[in-house]
């Protein structure tokens, strides 16, 4: 009986463990996400400012802006992967992975949890305000539209896939070791 009881309690710190680490494993992979995401926003900031030194001020606010609203998903993904995990699908696409359902009872939860993610998202929704009013708005999404024919735009475009591709193939890989189920 003895030896019963210790199998269970092996088997129960054994789930635990690996539910730690696969916690872990995910948040790492969003992680990389973030800063491919981010990395791009810087991007696309210096080559509108590089071409169009008049736009500085529309470009930083639309970088700063792209950048609260991805500080918003990363609250929202760690708040799921604490409470309601199985919202995260884990498949070998980032789309999905990072496109999870979200809802207005989840973000008064999260508000009444984490002041700091209410701040942060007024904040984000003020810069959305700020920039969706900018009388220069029309003209950066022009430049954007030209620069997306270019060479410089089409090799970063590039190389933020190619970050977004390795974090599909790793949770792919995730999915192979049998660490989560595919949901």
């Amino acid at each position: 009986m003895k030896r019963i009881i210790g199998l269970c309690a092996l088997l129960i710190w054994s789930v635990t463990a690996t539910a730690g680490d696969t916690t872990d494993d995910i948040r790492a992979m969003w992680a990389r996400y973030m800063q491919a995401e981010q990395a791009w926003q810087q991007t696309l900031e210096q080559m509108v400012v590089s071409s169009h030194p008049e736009l500085k001020e529309i470009s930083a606010l639309n970088r700063k802006m792209q950048e609260r609203f991805l500080e918003v998903r990363k609250h929202r993904f760690d708040y799921l992967l604490q409470h309601d995990p199985q919202r995260i699908t884990v498949s070998q696409d980032v789309n999905e992975f990072s496109n999870f359902f979200w809802t207005s009872l989840d973000d008064q939860a999260l508000a009444e949890q984490d002041p700091g993610y209410a701040r942060l998202l007024r904040e984000a929704k003020q810069l959305r305000k700020r920039y969706v009013f900018n009388a220069d708005k029309d003209a950066y999404r022009r430049v954007v539209k030209q620069l997306k024919s270019g060479k410089d735009y089409r090799e970063a475009q590039a190389r933020r896939l190619a970050q977004l591709k390795q974090v599909s193939n790793d949770l792919g890989e995730f999915l192979a070791r049998g660490l989560v189920a595919q949901r």
